[in-house]
């Protein structure tokens, strides 16, 4: 009984640690630029806001960690956006990580994306924090286009 009750606590005590299998509600950040851009596409394709919250964000960190519980809705509204339009068959980083002209540590990617049978490229910036990972900074929306627009005519659009 008492090898019983000390294994139950052991096993309470690795858990709590962070030893157990489940993940922490605090996704740690991707070390990698390219991870940063494989993470957040892996969360729009399984339609987790939650962790696109985490992986998008600016040099300060997060915008899930950033928002105030009162823009808590607006954040929500806005990965809702980013999730249907990034929503793909597939996706591969093409070029990079080449520089930006954004300001700091920002690095630029150019990912196609597969929607149906139209494949697009489209340039994605990632941004190093200042704890030293990297975060989705902008994925370049108004270049990305409407999921469900025809197949531009070949040779006007890749």
């Amino acid at each position: 009984m008492i090898v019983r009750r000390r294994a139950l606590l052991l096993g309470w005590f690795v858990v709590a640690c962070g030893g157990g299998q489940q993940q922490s509600s605090t996704t740690p950040t991707p070390q990698s630029m390219s991870a940063a851009i494989d993470r957040f596409m892996a969360a729009v394709k399984a339609n987790d806001l939650d962790q696109m919250g985490r992986l998008w964000g600016n040099e300060k960190g997060s915008m899930s960690d950033q928002t105030h519980d009162k823009d808590r809705e607006q954040l929500r509204q806005r990965l809702v956006v980013m999730q249907k339009m990034l929503t793909n068959k597939s996706y591969r980083i093409v070029e990079g990580p080449l520089p930006s002209s954004a300001r700091g540590e920002v690095r630029m990617f150019r990912v196609e994306l597969e929607r149906g049978a139209c494949k697009k490229v489209v340039p994605m910036d990632v941004v190093k924090t200042h704890a030293g990972g990297w975060l989705l900074l902008d994925p370049h929306l108004e270049q990305v286009g409407s999921p469900n627009a025809p197949c531009p005519a070949a040779g006007t659009d890749h």
